[in-house]
């Protein structure tokens, strides 16, 4: 990481009162001066980096395709794996300073919240939460992206809390039974 993106990511409320009352402590010379030419380089390469994605002529919803989660799995790494694997990219509207904060490198929005949860302390069954990507970490499951796309768009599914609701939300029940040859008694001692 180079020294600006160090600076940016633990001091950005310095930046700005920098650049709006520019010192001699931030820049050379004829502060001004200084200040406006470096401000004009970044919109400059602002416009030329939009430019070069296709952004500038067609500028609905830039922010969102532009700044895009991707849940990149790590065996990702062919174009074969990455289509199984992967999961998005997602348009994100947010960035480090909304209430869905992300950050990342560049325009990537690869850090963020996975998880989200509302609780209802007077009535726990009307919880809601949201979870990305899926509820599953098989790929082969239905569910290893179902979550994905509410994440994306912001919405919420029920975490509900008491047997009777878990009961009615459950798709399956699975029932895990040791097989009678892993089954001893608590008076017979293993063998080992």
């Amino acid at each position: 990481m180079v020294l600006v993106d160090e600076f940016l990511a633990r001091d950005g409320d310095a930046l700005v009162p920098a650049l709006v009352s520019p010192s001699s402590v931030w820049f050379d010379g004829d502060a001004v001066k200084a200040r406006d030419t470096l401000l004009l380089g970044a919109l400059t390469s602002a416009v030329d980096e939009l430019a070069a994605r296709g952004g500038v002529d067609a500028p609905d919803n830039l922010w969102g395709r532009l700044h895009v989660t991707l849940f990149a799995h790590p065996l990702g790494i062919t174009d074969v794996t990455r289509r199984r694997f992967n999961i998005g990219p997602f348009p994100n509207s947010g960035y480090a300073d909304t209430v869905m904060s992300t950050g990342g490198r560049g325009l990537e929005a690869s850090v963020g919240a996975s998880f989200r949860a509302i609780f209802d302390a007077g009535d726990w069954d009307r919880s809601v939460a949201q979870n990305a990507p899926g509820q599953s970490g098989h790929p082969g499951s239905a569910h290893f992206r179902d979550l994905a796309a509410l994440w994306a768009a912001g919405q919420y599914f029920p975490l509900v809390f008491s047997d009777d609701a878990v009961q009615r939300e459950a798709e399956s029940t699975l029932t895990l039974v040791p097989s009678q040859s892993q089954q001893r008694s608590p008076s017979t001692p293993s063998s080992q």
